[in-house]
C-alpha cells in the first residue's frame, strides 16, 4: 500500500475515478477554476481566504447532470469532516477552509444562496492511500439555506 504525502495524490485518485465512470474531464467535469462561468458567477465571493474577494474553487465540478455536483477533496481523513454533537457540521472558518465536508457544503450552501442553483450535490472525499479513501455525499437544497450565507 503506498500512502498518499500530497493532496494532488487524492486529487489523481478522484480524477481516476471520474474517468472511470465516463466522464472526459474539460467536458463532463472540471477541476478547479475550469468551471462554466455560470457556476463561478454562483461561487463569487465565497472564496476561502481571508477577503473572500474571488470566486470560490471547488478541487471538482460536474455540470453535465441536472443537479451540478462540487467535489472538495483532503490529504488525510483526520480532515474529513469537522463536527460537534451541539450544531453538526461545523461551517466556521476553519472547519470550511480545513476539512472536506466542510469546504464541499459550504461551497454548496453559497451556490444556493446566489440564487443560481436550488440544488447542489456537495462530495467531500479525504484519502490516506488509495485503500483508505473517505467519501460523504451531501444533496443541499434550498429550503436549508439562510439568505446571503457566508462566514
Amino acid at each position: 500500500m503506498i500512502k498518499y504525502r500530497l493532496e494532488s495524490d487524492v486529487d489523481d485518485y478522484v480524477k481516476a475515478y471520474l474517468l472511470s465512470l465516463g466522464l472526459k474531464k474539460l467536458v463532463d467535469f472540471n477541476e478547479k477554476s475550469s468551471m462554466s462561468d455560470y457556476m463561478k458567477e454562483s461561487l463569487k465571493g465565497s472564496a476561502k481566504t481571508a477577503t473572500k474577494t474571488n470566486f470560490g474553487q471547488p478541487d471538482f465540478t460536474c455540470e453535465k447532470y441536472d443537479i451540478p455536483v462540487i467535489i472538495e477533496n483532503k490529504l488525510s481523513n483526520d480532515k474529513h469532516i469537522a463536527s460537534n454533537k451541539t450544531d453538526g457540521i461545523k461551517m466556521d472558518e476553519n472547519s470550511v477552509r480545513n476539512y472536506a465536508v466542510n469546504g464541499a457544503i459550504y461551497y454548496a450552501r453559497n451556490m444556493i444562496a446566489s440564487k443560481k442553483y436550488k440544488e447542489v450535490i456537495a462530495i467531500g472525499i479525504s484519502g490516506e492511500s488509495e485503500q483508505e479513501i473517505k467519501i460523504s455525499v451531501y444533496y443541499v437544497f434550498s429550503a436549508t439555506i439562510p439568505p446571503k450565507f457566508m462566514l
